[in-house]
């Protein structure tokens, strides 16, 4: 509905979608559209549930590492990237977590929790399952990575284009590099005492029809089913979506491409005015027919003035800032904060949203507005928070009511 209203006022104004949250549904996509996968986050959904319901569980398992280890982390149900860090610590606590469950296991007299613990370690002594972590590990890490770099306020589109190309291209070499993962699998399995090899599950017969092909029916062994219908689906999802998802944010960037000054500097005379008419047509009532000739002189003038600028931003700031030009380049200066205007993520936005489901939980459900407010406000400013000097706060605020008493 707001994206209505806007396009009804500037037909021009173009609608970018969240990377961030784009990333977070190409990891989504491909968990949900894989059994195994959705199985698997179940399954580490279940150990930190198990342990973290119970205090008792929570010590024992507390027993068996230091201070310094890394705790179990719940998988958060929206935000698909950060479950890395729950698989780094699930990764790095596994003797533990067989410590303590073989433990409760012996000691254990409720039915319940015996039974959940003996299914628990059987699901993580199974080399299925140790495969699964060194894969999702090895697909969200980089996810993980690019996520937390485009929530970044100082990125633009450019980057994030570039950014994205370079996880697509790290996700290619994945896929044709599966003896890799098989190798990390093996050498995880032989340190926690693992066979390495796959378990054998039964086959659905499937009822036989004339002139079918059903590939269902083709006789694979665990190794090559899992490849199939696990590795290389998951990460074909993975490489489709990012190819459709940020085709728009690829689009724009090609369209603003030559107000980034390294590719102005590389590029000659005749691309420089093709991308100059394509952007003049695309916005002929901002910009003027000088646009491309303006592209030209600024290149003469950008190799001696200022020849080490990289990104838009810096470009903006030298003309209209530090060397205060922007009226002999105007048509440059209105593309640049047109190019600087659109947004690369909405996470920031978003934060409060996420903060305020934070603090007003059940137990505050009475709480007032002007507190509500109050309290959003320092948990989305915690970093300027963390720099303020408390003590002299309270000192400033005691000073204040003394006055006004005196009054």
């Amino acid at each position: 509905m707001a994206c209505r209203r806007i396009a009804a006022k500037q037909p021009l104004a173009v609608y970018v979608h969240c990377a961030a949250h784009n990333l977070n549904l190409v990891i989504n996509d491909a968990v949900n559209n894989v059994r195994e996968i959705y199985d698997f986050f179940s399954i580490v959904d279940r150990i930190y549930v198990f342990f973290g319901q119970s205090i008792k569980r929570w010590d024992i398992l507390s027993s068996f590492g230091s201070k310094k280890d890394k705790t179990l982390k719940r998988l958060n149900p929206t935000r698909w990237s950060s479950r890395f860090s729950s698989l780094t610590a699930l990764h790095y606590r596994y003797a533990d977590i067989m410590k303590a469950l073989n433990l409760i296991i012996l000691r254990s007299k409720k039915t319940e929790e015996l039974s959940e613990a003996v299914s628990l370690g059987n699901k993580l002594q199974n080399f299925d399952f140790i495969i699964m972590i060194v894969l999702m590990e090895t697909v969200l890490q980089p996810i993980d990575l690019l996520s937390k770099i485009l929530q970044s306020q100082n990125q633009d589109l450019g980057m994030a284009a570039a950014l994205l190309g370079d996880t697509l291209g790290n996700f290619q070499k994945i896929r044709n590099n599966y003896q890799e993962i098989r190798k990390k699998s093996d050498k995880v399995a032989e340190t926690w005492g693992v066979e390495p090899k796959f378990s054998i599950k039964r086959q659905k017969n499937m009822p036989a029809i004339y002139d079918d092909i059903n590939l269902e029916r083709t006789t694979l062994n665990s190794e090559s089913r899992f490849k199939v219908n696990v590795f290389y689906r998951c990460l074909n999802i993975v490489i489709f979506q990012l190819r459709h998802r940020f085709e728009g944010h690829r689009k724009i960037h090609e369209r603003f491409h030559i107000l980034y000054p390294e590719q102005l500097f590389k590029s000659d005379e005749q691309e420089i005015y093709s991308a100059g008419q394509r952007l003049l047509e695309q916005y002929s009532e901002d910009l003027s027919s000088a646009l491309p000739e303006q592209l030209l002189k600024l290149k003469l003038f950008m190799r001696q003035a200022f020849p080490a600028l990289k990104t838009p931003k810096e470009l903006a700031h030298a003309l209209m800032v530090e060397h205060r030009i922007s009226t002999s380049y105007p048509d440059i200066c209105t593309a640049l904060l047109i190019l600087l205007t659109l947004p690369v993520t909405t996470s920031t936005a978003e934060r409060s949203f996420s903060k305020l489901k934070l603090i007003k939980n059940y137990l505050r459900s009475t709480m007032s507005q002007e507190r509500l407010f109050g309290l959003a406000l320092l948990s989305i400013e915690s970093e300027r928070l963390t720099r303020l000097d408390m003590t002299k706060m309270v000192d400033e605020f005691a000073n204040a009511k003394a006055r006004q008493r005196k009054f």
